[in-house]
């Protein structure tokens, strides 16, 4: 991808919204970060806005000393989408990324909307179809975007 079509993908992404950082009350609440959902497993949250971390921001130090690099694959930077109740989720693989832009496309909206992301599958041990599942309410019903169509299924 090159850095125009990264750079119209971000924006895209983004939209309206800014990344003004921590306030205050981020800052000393205690740090809550949801988890990628393990295999079988889903997460739900509403979210607030979204944010592009470059470099060493997407670098977590462990509590055992060691560190691991939260970063989108072959790219340096990640997105974290903080939701509205304070937490934070890191996107963490283009799949996620690209199905949760779509529905933010779709929607026309970032802040305020609602997601489920499940993980379906293992894609390390199954490399054949999609590894998660990321829907939104529609009509009061949790849907997915069709990629290929566009359509709510």
């Amino acid at each position: 991808m090159s850095k125009e079509q990264e750079l119209k993908v971000q924006d895209e992404f983004l939209g309206d919204s800014d990344n003004d950082g921590l306030t205050l009350d981020e800052l000393t609440a205690g740090n809550q970060f949801i988890s990628n959902p393990k295999v079988g497993e889903e997460v739900s949250f509403t979210v607030k806005k979204v944010s592009k971390l470059e470099g060493a921001q997407c670098v977590v130090q462990k509590k055992d000393g060691g560190s691991f690099n939260k970063s989108l694959s072959n790219v340096d930077y990640c997105y974290e989408i903080t939701t509205t109740e304070g937490a934070t989720y890191t996107i963490s693989s283009w799949e996620q990324f690209g199905k949760i832009k779509a529905i933010f496309k779709k929607l026309k909206k970032i802040e305020g909307v609602e997601l489920k992301i499940a993980h379906v599958k293992d894609g390390m041990k199954d490399r054949d179809g999609d590894n998660y599942a990321v829907t939104t309410p529609i009509n009061g019903e949790f849907k997915a975007l069709d990629k290929d169509k566009n359509e709510w299924v």
